[in-house]
Protein backbone atom coordinates (compact mmCIF):
# COMPACT_ATOMS: atom_id res chain seq x y z
CA UNK A 1 0.00 0.00 0.00
CA UNK A 2 0.94 3.08 -1.10
CA UNK A 3 1.61 6.02 1.44
CA UNK A 4 -0.64 8.61 -0.44
CA UNK A 5 -3.83 5.97 0.28
CA UNK A 6 -5.32 6.13 3.73
CA UNK A 7 -5.46 3.08 5.82
CA UNK A 8 -8.51 2.14 7.05
CA UNK A 9 -10.12 -0.62 9.16
CA UNK A 10 -11.93 -3.63 7.71
CA UNK A 11 -15.12 -3.29 9.62
CA UNK A 12 -15.04 0.68 9.10
CA UNK A 13 -14.49 -0.25 5.47
CA UNK A 14 -17.30 -3.21 5.28
CA UNK A 15 -19.91 -0.38 6.65
CA UNK A 16 -18.93 2.85 4.47
CA UNK A 17 -19.04 0.70 1.50
CA UNK A 18 -23.11 -0.89 2.69
CA UNK A 19 -21.73 -4.33 2.60
CA UNK A 20 -24.74 -6.59 4.07
CA UNK A 21 -23.69 -7.17 7.86
CA UNK A 22 -24.64 -10.65 7.20
CA UNK A 23 -21.27 -11.21 4.70
CA UNK A 24 -18.97 -9.26 7.44
CA UNK A 25 -17.86 -12.26 8.91
CA UNK A 26 -17.58 -14.09 5.78
CA UNK A 27 -15.54 -11.61 4.57
CA UNK A 28 -13.46 -11.23 7.16
CA UNK A 29 -13.03 -14.74 7.56
CA UNK A 30 -11.59 -15.35 4.37
CA UNK A 31 -9.31 -12.10 4.75
CA UNK A 32 -7.51 -13.83 8.00
CA UNK A 33 -6.80 -16.65 5.62
CA UNK A 34 -5.49 -14.52 3.02
CA UNK A 35 -3.23 -12.53 5.13
CA UNK A 36 -4.14 -9.05 4.61
CA UNK A 37 -2.14 -6.21 6.49
CA UNK A 38 -3.59 -3.23 5.12
CA UNK A 39 -7.13 -2.34 3.43
CA UNK A 40 -8.27 1.53 1.66
CA UNK A 41 -11.76 2.27 -0.25
CA UNK A 42 -10.59 3.20 -3.77
CA UNK A 43 -13.51 3.74 -6.45
CA UNK A 44 -16.15 2.04 -4.48
CA UNK A 45 -14.38 -0.79 -3.70
CA UNK A 46 -12.47 -2.14 -0.42
CA UNK A 47 -8.84 -3.09 -1.85
CA UNK A 48 -7.15 -5.30 0.44
CA UNK A 49 -3.18 -5.89 0.92
CA UNK A 50 -2.28 -9.27 0.97
CA UNK A 51 0.74 -9.50 3.42
CA UNK A 52 3.10 -11.68 0.73
CA UNK A 53 2.60 -8.94 -1.43
CA UNK A 54 0.21 -11.13 -4.01
CA UNK A 55 -2.66 -9.30 -5.98
CA UNK A 56 -4.62 -6.93 -4.06
CA UNK A 57 -8.64 -8.33 -3.01
CA UNK A 58 -11.28 -6.15 -4.24
CA UNK A 59 -14.20 -6.25 -2.17
CA UNK A 60 -17.44 -4.91 -3.81
CA UNK A 61 -21.22 -4.88 -1.93
CA UNK A 62 -21.97 -8.60 -3.92
CA UNK A 63 -18.51 -9.76 -4.43
CA UNK A 64 -14.80 -10.44 -4.22
CA UNK A 65 -12.13 -10.74 -6.71
CA UNK A 66 -8.10 -10.90 -7.02
CA UNK A 67 -7.65 -14.47 -5.61
CA UNK A 68 -4.83 -16.35 -7.20
CA UNK A 69 -6.31 -19.34 -8.28
CA UNK A 70 -9.41 -21.57 -8.28
CA UNK A 71 -7.27 -23.00 -5.19
CA UNK A 72 -7.01 -20.58 -3.71
CA UNK A 73 -10.41 -19.35 -3.61
CA UNK A 74 -11.88 -22.81 -2.76
CA UNK A 75 -9.49 -22.82 0.00
CA UNK A 76 -10.13 -19.51 1.57
CA UNK A 77 -13.57 -18.90 0.87
CA UNK A 78 -15.35 -21.98 0.10
CA UNK A 79 -17.16 -22.95 -3.13
CA UNK A 80 -18.79 -20.67 -5.96
CA UNK A 81 -16.10 -19.52 -7.17
CA UNK A 82 -15.60 -18.11 -11.39
CA UNK A 83 -13.08 -17.08 -13.35
CA UNK A 84 -13.83 -13.68 -14.76
CA UNK A 85 -13.03 -12.21 -18.26
CA UNK A 86 -9.86 -10.67 -16.77
CA UNK A 87 -8.65 -14.13 -15.52
CA UNK A 88 -8.88 -13.47 -11.61
CA UNK A 89 -10.90 -15.64 -9.57
CA UNK A 90 -13.76 -14.30 -7.74
CA UNK A 91 -16.04 -15.26 -4.94
CA UNK A 92 -19.84 -14.22 -4.70
CA UNK A 93 -20.76 -12.62 -0.94
CA UNK A 94 -23.54 -15.05 0.48
CA UNK A 95 -26.36 -13.01 0.21
CA UNK A 96 -25.96 -11.54 -3.46
CA UNK A 97 -28.09 -12.55 -6.26
CA UNK A 98 -26.64 -15.59 -8.79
Amino acid sequence: MTADRESISIDRALKAQRVPLANHTFIKGFLHKVGIVGAYESGGLIVADRRDGGMSLNIARGSTNGFCSEAEVVEVAVADARREPSGVWSRLARDSPR
